[in-house]
């Protein structure tokens, strides 16, 4: 027999000491860089990440988790809750002018009603991918709570505008924090880093709120989220939104995501939208790249003699640019992994198309803004962009894209896939490129984002086995 005392941020399993013996060594796994870290770790790590401590303690988010393996080894159990939830109302059917679809309420009940060992677990992750409507989920899941005091997270400035924009249409009593302006409501909106500098100073307004919400919650690794998230802990209820919240090839960060917000309750994909006319339609090619191999190289090197500098790939992504031209399928974005891929592509593209308007973005361009606005708002034909594009960033327009930073990243390739799925009055479908590049590393990437476009139930012309166009 053991007991469960459950906490907002943790819990302790108590009882037989040797169910709990066995519940520390087997919820475990081998950190995947644990031979590259030791140096840095106490003496004696053993490489292990156990997520229940030696004495029984674990983040309330790995609930699901533990009583999966209670209940696995027949051990039975009681929780001692020793939360105090507010209470859950019923769900409006419109906010301000915005009537919810079936699917978002679904989603936001899915957190609501949420139950694990026979006691609430107002927690979850909304598997909601691009155009999913991720904000009028926020919103019923706000005005579903009785005397809700919801905080919205957000990493970026495209999504903190979103925010910021939608909310006053839908609540009455709403509120931002960013930069030197803070401005407090039921619901309030927060850029993290604005957040993380002033959670001390700001300690006492900040422990009246019951709701937090986190948009784009992978994100939520990162050293400045876990300081915010864990200083949160009063919070009880807890909502991740993000279409590949649980997607990082380490374990590590998934666990950490995972601890935070629980497990996924409710997905929805992107073949899904584009069924109902959410997202646009869409034909995804993955068309022949590099093919020429480079024995021994590591992957940087690799990468910029097959795809930066690789002249085969660019005349490959120059044909097939000149194709859609033709079909009048324009504006088009081209998006790079490196700095030195954006400008060698940038160059290439203007001296191809030198009477089309083509601009270049990345981290380091003063005036990206300006110049990703002009794009938005259909003023440039090409736009040549590093990955600061990939996540938060609304261009309905478009209607073809390129993906040329190959990558083997789940997250990643789905972001990026995102861009293309919003609809516009303008277009009926948007088309999409991939490559399918040879070599050590790009091979195996290539057959990696193939997996991951059709696992979201998308249709892949994969060109790359026959001819280019």
């Amino acid at each position: 027999m053991v007991t469960i005392k459950l906490n907002n941020n943790k819990f302790k399993v108590e009882g037989d000491p040797k169910v709990l013996t066995k519940l520390y060594k087997e919820m475990a796994f081998r950190h995947p860089q644990a031979f590259y870290i030791r140096a840095s770790m106490p003496k004696g790590w053993d490489g292990m990440v156990h997520m229940v401590t030696d004495r029984g303690y674990c983040e309330t988010g790995l609930l699901p988790r533990v009583i999966q393996w209670i209940e696995d080894h027949g051990v039975p159990y009681e929780i001692d809750d020793l939360r105090k939830l507010p209470q859950i109302t019923a769900m409006p059917v419109h906010i301000g002018d915005l009537k919810r679809r079936p699917y978002q309420r679904k989603a936001a009940w899915s957190i609501l009603k949420n139950s694990c060992g026979g006691v609430p677990f107002p927690r979850g992750i909304v598997g909601a991918a691009t155009n999913a409507g991720k904000t009028l989920i926020a919103g019923l899941i706000h005005a579903s709570v009785y005397q809700a005091k919801t905080l919205v997270i957000v990493n970026g400035l495209e999504l903190y505008n979103q925010f910021r924009d939608d909310l006053p249409g839908m609540f009455s009593s709403w509120g931002f924090m960013q930069g030197k302006t803070i401005q407090w409501g039921d619901i309030v909106v927060c850029m993290l880093p604005t957040l993380a500098k002033n959670i001390e100073k700001y300690w006492k307004q900040l422990s009246q709120y019951n709701v937090l919400i986190y948009d784009e919650c992978h994100l939520a690794t990162s050293k400045t989220a876990r300081k915010v998230l864990n200083k949160l802990y009063l919070i009880p209820i807890r909502v991740g939104l993000s279409g590949t919240a649980l997607k990082h090839k380490d374990k590590v960060k998934n666990i950490t995501v995972e601890s935070f917000f629980g497990n996924e309750t409710f997905v929805i994909k992107n073949k899904e939208l584009v069924e109902m006319g959410v997202s646009s339609n869409i034909i995804i090619t993955m068309r022949k790249g590099n093919t020429k191999l480079f024995p021994g190289a590591d992957y940087k090197t690799e990468f910029d003699k097959s795809i930066t500098y690789g002249v085969e790939r660019m005349d490959r992504a120059i044909e097939a640019t000149r194709y859609h031209l033709r079909e009048g399928h324009k504006p088009i974005l081209v998006v790079c992994k490196y700095i030195p891929q954006v400008e060698e592509t940038y160059e290439r593209y203007k001296s191809e198309f030198p009477d089309l308007k083509i601009e270049y973005i990345h981290h380091e361009v003063k005036d990206r803004q300006e110049k990703l606005n002009r794009f938005k708002r259909g003023e440039t034909d090409i736009l040549v962009a590093s990955l600061i594009i990939k996540v938060g960033q609304n261009m309905p327009l478009i209607q073809y894209m390129q993906n040329l930073a190959s990558g083997d990243s789940a997250i990643q390739a789905l972001q990026l896939l995102g861009r293309a799925l919003r609809s516009h009055e303008s277009k009926k479908i948007t088309y999409y490129d991939d490559f399918f590049d040879e070599g050590q590393y790009l091979k195996r990437h290539s057959k990696h984002r193939l997996r991951y476009y059709k696992d979201e139930g998308l249709n892949v012309i994969e060109e790359f086995k026959g001819k280019l166009l």
